[in-house]
């Protein structure tokens, strides 16, 4: 088979397969996942999303988010900056669990020493993605690249699927890791059913 000359990044169930939530629901993953995410952010921003609104599958109808209404973001050239100094994931899960466009890819980055044994283990599952841009605004995955070749690590979380995944870019040392980890914690789940 032949390799394949594209970046994967590594992506990770930030949710148990199969869950359902709505819009303002609060869920475990802000509290474990996007909370220590944001506190070590050195940057995070939202890519607009889709600016009319439009029909999904079986009929329903999806209203973009008015992204100017949140107090926690400023407008920048079609994104807006997260303000770092205010709480920006608790009150505001309407804003992380979004799906459908109704906004954009979600952009963290991160210092490349951030310390992922602190989410992993409320994580489920991780791959490497072998379709990085489906679901994904093209600008933050532009965005993504150039902070990792800047030494950083950026995660997306996705404009098509909420708070189901995230996506990391970061040095291929950091994404073995990853590959090795979630090996490990698979076969000590199987093992332990």
């Amino acid at each position: 088979m032949e390799q394949s000359d594209y970046f994967k990044p590594f992506l990770i169930r930030m949710i148990p397969k199969l869950t359902s939530y709505d819009g303002v629901e609060k869920l475990t993953a802000h509290k474990n996942i996007i909370h220590p995410l944001m506190e070590a952010a050195k940057e995070a921003v939202v890519y607009k999303g889709t600016i009319e609104p439009h029909e999904i599958a079986f009929g329903g109808w999806i209203e973009p988010i008015d992204m100017k209404s949140y107090a926690i973001l400023t407008p920048d050239r079609g994104k807006y900056r997260f303000d770092l100094s205010r709480e920006c994931v608790y009150g505001y899960e309407p804003l992380w669990n979004a799906t459908t466009y109704r906004r954009g890819s979600i952009v963290i980055i991160l210092p490349s020493d951030f310390d992922f044994n602190i989410i992993l283990p409320h994580c489920f599952s991780g791959a490497y993605s072998l379709t990085p841009n489906m679901g994904e605004s093209p600008a933050a995955i532009k965005k993504c690249k150039i902070e990792m070749s800047n030494g950083n690590i950026a995660v997306t979380v996705s404009a098509s699927n909420g708070m189901d995944w995230m996506q990391v870019y970061a040095d291929e040392k950091l994404l073995q890791w990853f590959e090795r980890y979630f090996d490990e914690k698979t076969k000590t789940e199987m093992l332990t059913k």
